[in-house]
């Protein structure tokens, strides 16, 4: 909403140039998140009977809602800039793709559930 109560923040050259200095850092391109669903998915192996399937299919459920959102987002922002070559498409375009991959791998784990088994090396030892 555009109304009165609208404020808008800018900001400084100083701002400008610290943000600059800042995005040189190497911390930008080579930190990991580390994600709760992997952390799942690592511990997935002391879920109770179908509990595994189960997520599975709510993760691949919610990623196929996620990805016709970020599709409807992209066209949405194609149209706002007008060209391929900006920020905004590119991040859309690797949230799409990394959410399409995702979809492919979920249906090749369920896929491939019923042979899940413990680590045949359980044992190994540390070197």
């Amino acid at each position: 909403a555009a109304g009165p109560e609208r404020r808008v923040f800018e900001t400084t050259p100083e701002g400008r140039e610290r943000l600059a200095d800042s995005l040189e850092a190497e911390h930008w391109v080579s930190d990991r998140v580390y994600q709760p669903f992997l952390i799942w998915l690592a511990l997935s192996w002391q879920a109770r009977g179908n509990t595994f399937k189960e997520q599975l299919a709510h993760r691949r459920d919610r990623l196929s809602k996620r990805l016709v959102a970020e599709r409807e987002t992209l066209d949405s922002v194609r149209r706002e800039v007008g060209h391929e070559h900006h920020e905004a498409v590119w991040i859309l375009e690797l949230k799409i793709d990394q959410t399409e991959l995702e979809l492919a791998w979920i249906e090749r784990v369920i896929a491939n559930a019923g042979k899940r088994s413990h680590a045949k090396r359980a044992d190994y030892p540390d070197e």
